[in-house]
């Protein structure tokens, strides 16, 4: 009953990642629960952790059965599924075994080739034609078969071993083999799927984006960009272990030695640096995006030693009318050097200007901080869908009333009052990341939602924009989680932010702000459970889906959907310059050098 309840959970995946999702998980939720109540799975934790891996399953494609899966038919005509007992030949160094041994498909990757598991600690993906039968039920066929003698720090069996014609093998991990047909790392260029080491899809989506990043590979590429500004000394990152580690996968990825790598290293040393992603939970993407760069850029932080203490001047009315905005804006912009700089800084972070007004006396109060990335609304304050990108730039700039429990303080009334603010983008970044706010957290009696995070950049993806229509909600519990999934028009090329009426007119832009999308991520499911993907664009100038190990080619056309999630823009005829105080020429700013602050101090 089990199996039979499984197979129809991934049924209903299998329809769902053909045919949208807004109905039909229901029903799979609820045969999900069927699954794991009678498998005794007790946690929401574990129940999610098992959803999510049917899910992941089904829109990976690593769905089979013997009845719609004909293109993972092996080279002797049987058709295996998932889970099966097999026979099959496996890797010996490079070289494929002569003997069979009896093994278990742990899931298919493309359609010509599978991940098989050898007990429960090694794993190999082999060309689908090894496969050679269904074994019997005592685990051999033919009395033919036996295991083969695997050690951890390499692949040894005490059968000869024939050459495998016309396969470039490569070991990916100390206890996972992968091959690829020998490509040349030219028509390779970072088209290389990663493997999912369980529930890891949120991190390969977003790994693959920043690969399609092209000034961050060159960087990490480079001999002397990661090893020169390694900041190991600074407590705020993970001591320059996940920059390390991630230069090396960068450079694996656009090596063209293989078609499927293994992050398992990088997963490792990132797990030792942020608990939260040692395990094989279910993590959201954007979430892990604003983790990762924050870490990669204290890792290569080039202010050296303890930060200086940094006092950001009081921006009133007086001050921005005597200064103007623009020298305002370079002044907080000089302070924030003062305590953070670096490539991830050059190359994603940008400054907003925030205003709030009081609704009394009208004093305006004024900030100007940095930010890596656009939390975009998707729904207006009514609930009602915002349908382009444009329309939620411009809901993110519209003012926002601050009342009751929201009251502000102002410093002249000296009371809490109501007030009005508004956000404005001052200066833009050469790689512009926009996350739509698809999803909405909250705790209902059931207590299943996932908590508030703690940490700032976590707070700041949570927003809890969600409408009435065009959403999602999770079926388990009384939580009140829940995806907005309608579609969110978005032009690939040519997205003008003067037009959107994002930019005020006294924000001086000193390249038009003008941008192309590059890569994004899309997001599968419901808030609980679901599976990620990356389409990226290299400079061939083909868009590639990305799904996990999986790698194929699509039209533009197909880039943009209603799973759109994370995008990625880069500015046109922009140039990432290094942010220094002694280079202010190369901020975003329009400079006047007579300006007091840029003077030499003299003793």
């Amino acid at each position: 009953n089990d199996r039979r309840l499984e197979e129809a959970a991934e049924a209903v995946a299998r329809v769902a990642s053909k045919d949208g999702v807004s109905v039909t998980f229901e029903a799979l939720e609820r045969l999900i629960a069927e699954c794991h109540q009678s498998r005794g799975i007790a946690s929401s934790r574990e129940a999610a952790n098992y959803g999510g891996n049917i899910l992941q399953r089904a829109f990976s494609g690593d769905l089979s059965s013997r009845e719609d899966s004909p293109t993972h038919a092996s080279g002797t005509g049987f058709t295996p599924s998932i889970g099966d007992t097999v026979q099959t030949h496996y890797l010996v160094g490079d070289r494929r075994s002569v003997a069979l041994v009896t093994a278990r498909v742990a899931r298919f990757i493309g359609a010509d080739s599978v991940e098989i598991a050898f007990g429960n600690s090694v794993r190999q993906v082999l060309p689908l034609n090894w496969l050679q039968g269904h074994a019997n039920a005592s685990g051999q066929e033919g009395g033919q078969s036996r295991q083969p003698s695997f050690v951890l720090d390499a692949v040894s069996v005490n059968q000869p071993s024939a050459a495998v014609s016309g396969f470039a093998l490569s070991t990916v991990c100390s206890m996972s083999t992968s091959w690829s047909p020998a490509v040349s790392s030219s028509s390779l260029g970072g088209r290389v799927g990663l493997q999912n080491l369980g529930n890891t899809c949120y991190m390969n989506a977003l790994l693959q984006c920043l690969s399609g990043t092209k000034d961050l590979v060159k960087y990490f590429l480079s001999e002397e960009g990661c090893e020169r500004d390694l900041n190991p000394e600074n407590f705020l990152g993970s001591g320059g272990k996940v920059a390390k580690e991630f230069a090396v996968l960068m450079r694996t990825l656009w090596s063209g030695n293989q078609r499927v790598v293994s992050p398992m290293q990088f997963k490792t040393v990132l797990g030792g640096a942020a608990e939260q992603f040692a395990g094989s939970d279910q993590h959201d993407s954007q979430e892990f995006a604003a983790y990762l760069l924050d870490c990669l850029h204290e890792d290569l932080n080039r202010v050296r030693g303890r930060k200086p203490v940094v006092n950001f001047p009081e921006l009133t009315p007086q001050v921005i009318q005597d200064k103007g905005d623009e020298r305002s804006a370079a002044e907080c912009w000089n302070l924030y050097l003062q305590r953070d700089k670096s490539i991830i800084v050059d190359s994603f972070q940008g400054q907003l200007r925030s205003q709030i007004v009081c609704s009394q006396c009208r004093y305006l109060s004024t900030k100007f901080d940095s930010f890596m990335y656009l939390s975009l609304p998707v729904v207006d304050d009514s609930g009602n869908p915002l349908r382009s990108l444009s329309e939620c730039l411009r809901e993110f700039t519209k003012d926002e009333h601050l009342c009751d429990d929201d009251r502000w303080y102002c410093p002249e009334c000296k009371t809490h009052v109501d007030a009005v603010k508004r956000l404005a983008v001052w200066k833009l970044p050469p790689v512009l990341m926009v996350s739509l706010k698809r999803f909405k957290f909250g705790n209902g009696n059931g207590g299943h939602a996932r908590p508030m995070p703690t940490s700032s950049w976590g707070q700041a993806l949570y927003g809890g924009w969600c409408g009435s229509t065009d959403f999602y909600s999770d079926a388990m519990g009384s939580s009140t989680s829940s995806k907005v999934i309608h579609k969110v028009d978005f032009e690939l090329e040519g997205l003008n932010l003067h037009e959107s009426g994002t930019l005020p007119s006294a924000a001086a832009q000193k390249v038009p702000p003008v941008f192309d999308l590059y890569a994004l991520v899309n997001h599968m499911g419901g808030c609980r459970m679901g599976h990620y993907t990356a389409a990226v664009k290299h400079d061939s100038g083909r868009w590639h889906l990305f799904n996990d190990a999986s790698v194929t080619a699509i039209d533009d056309a197909e880039v943009a959907s209603e799973k759109a999630y994370l995008l990625f823009f880069r500015q046109r005829g922009a140039l990432i310059r290094t942010q220094t105080m002694s280079s202010p020429e190369s901020w975003p700013h329009v400079i006047e050098k007579g300006w007091s602050f840029l003077q030499p101090e003299t003793s």
